[in-house]
């Protein structure tokens, strides 16, 4: 199996189960609807609708960079964007599109070879295979932060 093909991997297994750690993305928010989504553990934290987006805004990023696109520079809030509507179906939209940037990446992966890998990644000093498995990394840090707001919340 290539290199390639086993970040791929990872990465779906981040949003769509069998990963090796416990509940993906998908497992976390299954069933959840807009209401459990939106609350705070915390003054000042994040809550779980905010989070998806994030995670589902760097998806979009790494994809956007595999396919020559230079990740953006700039302002934190760039990579947290606002809740504009709090409805359930706003909410299903949400997940919707987090689950096809993650296809999206996955298969912006599975179009290289083991030898881009090393090539660096546009608008960064790092490869794409840091990119790769750091975007993997990332949706699992914060599946762990959603995991724990739901069960801080509705025990």
């Amino acid at each position: 199996m290539s290199e390639v093909t086993r970040l791929a991997d990872q990465l779906r297994r981040s949003c769509f189960g069998e990963a090796w750690h416990g509940p993906s993305l998908q497992d976390i928010l299954d069933g959840m609807t807009a209401e459990h989504a939106l609350p705070r553990v915390a003054p000042q934290t994040h809550n779980i609708w905010e989070l998806v987006l994030h995670v589902t805004c760097w998806n979009e990023l790494a994809a956007s960079a595999l396919n020559g696109t230079p990740l953006p520079d700039g302002p934190d809030s760039l990579s947290w964007p606002p809740i504009e509507d709090t409805s359930n179906a706003a909410w299903q939209k949400v997940l919707e599109r987090m689950g096809g940037a993650v296809v999206a990446l996955k298969e912006a992966a599975e179009r290289l070879d083991d030898s881009q890998l090393e090539e660096t990644t546009p608008g960064r000093t790092y490869n794409l295979y840091h990119l790769l498995s750091g975007v993997t990394q990332h949706n699992l840090y914060h599946a762990g932060q959603m995991a724990l707001i739901k069960k801080a919340l509705f025990p």
